[in-house]
């Protein structure tokens, strides 16, 4: 089990993992060590793995240029719709709180429980049973990596 681990930005990346609870506002802290890094303002989506993406301005430009430059067919731009689908800005306010989306947090499963990992060019906030049972858990996949990702039942990505 996670507790609170080095949270030190390290090469412009954000690291560590942290468990917290959403307050009655639906927010979340955002890690001290972070905060000069993230800004004032960030850019939130759901992920097909279960989780909510949190970018920079600066990654979210990077990222969202990717997806458009891949929706060349009817596939790509299904998944184009999927990755925009509830996507939203927030602001970090002065105690570095981030009020995350209801609509997010219904489809990736958030209700109080989370868990906040840093995956180098972006945060993750996962719902806690998910982060365990899922990315973290050592015995799914070869070496710890999941083979395939595995949807949630109630997502539809």
């Amino acid at each position: 089990m996670f507790n609170e681990t080095d949270q030190n930005m390290k090469n412009g990346q954000f690291i560590g993992t942290t468990e917290q609870k959403t307050d009655e506002k639906n927010r979340i802290i955002i890690p001290v060590k972070w905060r000069d890094h993230l800004g004032s303002v960030c850019y939130m989506c759901s992920a097909p793995e279960g989780c909510i993406f949190i970018y920079t301005p600066e990654q979210w430009s990077r990222v969202t240029n990717q997806v458009a430059d891949h929706a060349h067919n009817m596939a790509e731009r299904a998944r184009q719709r999927q990755f925009y689908i509830g996507a939203t800005d927030a602001n970090v306010d002065k105690q570095g709180r981030v009020t995350l989306s209801p609509f997010l947090m219904k489809r990736v499963g958030i209700e109080k429980e989370i868990v906040v990992n840093g995956s180098g060019n972006r945060i993750e906030i996962w719902p806690k049973d998910r982060f365990y049972e899922g990315p973290c858990n050592p015995n799914r996949g070869e070496g710890g990596v999941l083979d395939e990702a595995e949807y949630p039942e109630d997502v539809n990505w």
